[in-house]
């Protein structure tokens, strides 16, 4: 990103089961996947790892997730790319 790319909010949403930590979503992490481009996000909230997808315009959507136990919210996330042999 260079620092004349324009700055752009997304509001995530969603609980958990665990009100005393988990009453909305809570973000840890952002995790590029440059292979991909596409966004890794934990979200300890919502018990889930969002994917987001960039658009053609620019902003990014969420196009998937990864799902966790009720009230086991992820906090990171490492990557590992699989390299052809």
């Amino acid at each position: 990103m260079s620092s004349s790319s324009p700055v752009r909010k997304l509001q995530l949403t969603g609980a958990g089961p665990n009100k005393a930590r988990q009453e909305g979503s809570h973000p840890h992490q952002v995790v590029l996947l440059d292979e991909t481009d596409e966004l890794l996000v934990p979200d300890l909230g919502t018990d889930q790892v969002r994917r987001l997808k960039k658009t053609s315009d620019g902003t990014w959507v969420q196009h998937g997730h990864i799902g966790y136990e009720p009230g086991g919210g992820p906090r990171h996330v490492a990557y590992h790319s699989v390299f052809p042999q």
